[in-house]
Parts: structure tokens; C-alpha cells; sequence
């Protein structure tokens, strides 16, 4: 399904699967058959796809999180447009009703008490500075020929050539704060 992008930039299956840490096979079948969200197509026959990060990030998190939940209680599998449901079929008892309601209550209430522990981040929340920190190491990034130009003329050291290249390619990563934060370094 098309959809406008969170920050105006959309990256192909080949980009963003390697980012996603996913073979780009899985994530063109997750968009072909699983309603990954796209931002569009190109032009002809064999144009490329057009992925939204954070729409795909976020897409992935609910995913994994409808499985979760569905495994936990023991789904039967049914789906409506592609969530997976878990109708009681008539053999269900009320005892058994009751059972898989009060699963459900807990799953719920755990991720009340995680929000509240701050041990949770809610998707919104991740997408935006995932676009965030995306978008300035992409511009840092397309910035380092222009910064690193200069001190390259008449250089013929490789290493002194290699040196520089790697002290501007740590200069553009060193924004990606929330890597070192989430992880509680």
C-alpha cells in the first residue's frame, strides 16, 4: 500500500534491507504478500520499490508484536486483512474463554507496567529518531567528499589517505546517539 513518507525519504528494497538486518527477498515478500507499507513504485516494468524507514521499522515492530501476542494466546490463525485473529471456534468452554481473557488482561497490563517503567518505547517515538539520526548521517555522509577533498590533494600516503577517509566517516556516524543510549552505555 502507498503511503507518503514520515520524512520525505524513501530508500530501495537494496538499501534499507541490509539496514533492516533481512535478506531482500524477505522484505520483497513482505511486501508482495505480508502489506509491508511502501511509498510506491517507480516508473516501468522493472522499476524499483520505494520504502518509508521509519514506516517499514514500525510496520516490522507491530508485526513481530501481533506474533507475540497471537503465540501467547494460542492463535488459531484466521486472518482479516492480514492481522491475525483468534476467533474462538465452538469447541471453546467458557472455562477456556476465561482462561485465554485473562491471558489477554496480563499481556495488557505487563505493557501498561512497562510503559510506566519506561522499559518501553512506544513506535512513534523510535521512527522519529530513527528518521532523525537518518537523515543528518545521510547528509554527513554525501558531506565528507567535499570536507575531505582538500587535505587529499597531493596526498600519495594510503595510509595518511586512510586515516583522513576513516576520521570523516567517524565524524558522520558520531550522531547516532540513540544506539549507545538504548543500549545503556
Amino acid at each position: 500500500m502507498a503511503r507518503k513518507p514520515i520524512n520525505g525519504k524513501t530508500m530501495s528494497i537494496n538499501a534499507l534491507a541490509p539496514i533492516l538486518g533481512v535478506q531482500r527477498g524477505t522484505l520483497a515478500r513482505w511486501i508482495e504478500s505480508e502489506c509491508c507499507p511502501t511509498s510506491g513504485r517507480g516508473e516501468g516494468a522493472t522499476a524499483a520499490w520505494e520504502l518509508d524507514p521509519p514506516a517499514v521499522i514500525a510496520w516490522m515492530i507491530e508485526r513481530e508484536a501481533t506474533r507475540q501476542i497471537n503465540k501467547a494466546m494460542g492463535s488459531t490463525g484466521a486472518a482479516i486483512d492480514g492481522e491475525i485473529l483468534d476467533a474462538p471456534p465452538p469447541t471453546w468452554t467458557k472455562d477456556e474463554a476465561l482462561r485465554r481473557k485473562a491471558i489477554s488482561d496480563a499481556l495488557i497490563r505487563q505493557i501498561q507496567l512497562d510503559q510506566e517503567a519506561r522499559s518501553v518505547v512506544p513506535v512513534s517515538h523510535i521512527a522519529d529518531v530513527v528518521s532523525r539520526e537518518y537523515a543528518t548521517v545521510r547528509e554527513n555522509i554525501l558531506g565528507i567528499g567535499p570536507r575531505v577533498a582538500p587535505r587529499l590533494v597531493g596526498q600519495k600516503d594510503a595510509a595518511v589517505i586512510a586515516d583522513l577517509v576513516r576520521s570523516a566517516i567517524d565524524e558522520a556516524l558520531h550522531n547516532l546517539e540513540a544506539d549507545s543510549k538504548w543500549a545503556g552505555k
